[in-house]
């Protein structure tokens, strides 16, 4: 996949679907593509929130360990959802 099929992908995004097209350069110039391996950790609870992800193929889980020690599922994320918003956008840890 290219970089022009990513930000394609991307911009089709709830996200930056509205962004006006002055604002999404401006994103598109600050983002990178990362891509991760199955099972790898891309943040952990309580890290400072530093991005906001959009997937561009596959999926990704957000959970949270339970103070019990099990796993609770905050949710599924495929091709074109975003998420980490609201940590970012109010300054937050994830």
């Amino acid at each position: 996949m290219s970089l022009s099929d990513d930000w394609d992908i991307a911009k089709g995004s709830v996200l930056l679907s509205s962004v006006p097209e002055d604002v999404a350069l401006k994103i598109k110039a600050q983002s990178s593509v990362v891509a991760y391996r199955r099972g790898a950790t891309i943040f952990l609870q309580g890290e400072p929130a530093r991005g906001i992800y959009i997937v561009l193929d596959g999926w990704v889980k957000l959970f949270r360990i339970s103070p019990k020690g099990t796993e609770a599922v905050v949710g599924v994320f495929t091709k074109r959802q975003s998420f980490a918003e609201a940590a970012v956008f109010q300054n937050q840890a994830y």
